[in-house]
């Protein structure tokens, strides 16, 4: 398109851009180069006045947290890793020992390591299903050579290159044997690195009314290369004992090259005297599966069905095609065209854990409780009775849960039908990814079930 200006007609918009309007911001283009449309001129224009960000794409979201037990609490994370949309959850303290199995979460993977006297302690990290990553210890060797110090560490590929996340927890020093120094040196050299984990050391750099302690003076000393993503004025404990200090033991530590990329910040949902760290990152992860999903066949408009295929194959005829081949992938053609346009597909969703409204009161309740500064002793009491109620209707709903199952568990239902609610009561997300294939046979199974149907044009 042509466009007639002051300066005289026949002018084109390149010609225009680059004589007059583009010579400003372009002044850092290397020499020969120039905008070429209205377009580019304008994102230029935008991204140069320093408030907007440059395509921030979808985000990882990572939450740490000391969870201090996690036996009971199973039900209230998984309501908030659902609500919140939690790709990685690095927990400590998860006080499991050998002969506890390992808790399950819909839609995530877990890698766990236990504290090896089977008191106290513990790590565990959720993985959402689907994100492309490999349990990685390498690079923590030396640290996996010490008795006090537990780590899991995971590497994934992301947008942004190769992400390291490390999962640590090191004991209070009264916990530790006397004289015990942990070095954490060797991980200054990693790059992307995003540390994170209760390392129970105290410096003002990362909470600015705690005091230093040895460990804390002893971290800044060896990490001196890697940015603190915490917040100073944000503590990350609050004591259940109102005459205790609020404290920020847990740390989120990254290589500068993640830091630009990283927001903090503090939620106090959780039942748990620390409070949860969450890291949203401007990069999206590497995935190896796609969203499950399923086409709608038993609620299909099939007269529309009908229509739209006969109208395709209103001239079709073999005899048209080079080869019978040729025919029959046409034919597929028009039955997968009109599959995609007339069955309306939907997403497999996850098993909810989400509470009733009554119990999501109680929640936001607590939260504000949480969030006070100061907490006097009626405070307290009233945030441990809203623990126990919540715990109560959580298990008041499992229960409902149980025995609704148990009630259609009898003497008439199928053999298969009974294990396949015991292994959905073992694991809600027990599900066949679908697949080209699988979609395929169940039209199939579809087209053979209403085939005695007779019909009607």
């Amino acid at each position: 398109m042509w466009f007639t200006f002051s300066g005289g007609a026949g002018y084109s918009p390149k010609r225009y851009l680059k004589r007059t309007i583009c010579s400003p911001p372009t002044r850092g283009l290397p020499p020969g180069r120039h905008l070429l449309n209205v377009g580019t001129y304008y994102r230029l224009l935008l991204l140069t006045s320093g408030d907007v960000e440059q395509n921030p794409g979808p985000k990882l979201t990572i939450q740490c947290l000391n969870i201090d037990g996690i036996r009971g609490k199973t039900a209230e994370l998984a309501s908030f890793l659902e609500e919140n949309r939690i790709d990685i959850c690095l927990l400590q303290e998860t006080k499991l020992s050998k002969r506890i199995p390992t808790p399950l979460f819909a839609g995530y993977d877990a890698l766990r390591c236990d504290r090896e006297s089977e008191h106290g302690g513990g790590l565990l990290t959720l993985i959402k299903r689907g994100i492309k990553y490999f349990e990685n210890p390498l690079p923590y060797t030396s640290l996996k050579k010490d008795s006090n110090t537990e780590i899991i560490g995971i590497s994934l590929m992301t947008s942004y290159g190769r992400l390291e996340i490390a999962n640590v927890y090191v004991p209070p020093p009264g916990s530790c044997k006397k004289g015990y120094r942990f070095d954490l040196s060797s991980l200054d050299k990693l790059d992307n690195l995003l540390l994170c984990g209760d390392l129970n050391a105290k410096h003002p750099a990362w909470f600015r009314y705690q005091t230093a302690d040895a460990r804390g003076n002893l971290l800044i000393s060896q990490l001196q290369k890697l940015i603190i993503l915490n917040n100073p004025k944000k503590n990350t404990r609050t004591p259940y004992n109102s005459k205790d200090t609020r404290t920020s033991p847990d740390l989120s530590i990254c290589s500068p090259r993640l830091s630009p990329i990283i927001k903090w910040s503090v939620r106090y949902d959780l039942r748990s005297d620390h409070h949860s760290m969450i890291m949203r990152m401007n990069c999206s992860p590497h995935l190896i599966l796609k969203p499950n999903y399923f086409y709608d066949y038993e609620n299909a408009d099939w007269n529309a069905f009908a229509n739209y295929v006969d109208s395709r194959l209103q001239n079709f005829h073999p005899k048209n095609f080079s080869s019978l081949d040729r025919a029959v992938e046409s034919f597929n053609k028009t039955i997968i065209d009109a599959r995609n346009l007339i069955i309306r597909r939907a997403c497999i969703r996850s098993g909810s854990s989400k509470y009733d409204s009554r119990t999501k009161k109680l929640i936001r309740e607590r939260t504000s409780l949480k969030k006070r500064k100061y907490r006097p002793k009626v405070i307290i009491d009233r945030i441990r009775a809203l623990n126990m109620l919540i715990t109560n209707n959580t298990n008041q709903v499992q229960r409902k849960k149980l025995s609704r199952i148990s009630r259609a568990m009898n003497k008439q239902a199928s053999i298969s039908a009974m294990w396949t609610m015991l292994r959905r009561l073992k694991n809600p997300d027990e599900r066949k990814t679908e697949t080209y294939q699988l979609n395929l046979n169940n039209f199939m199974k579809h087209c053979v079930k209403i085939s005695h149907i007779p019909y009607k044009k």
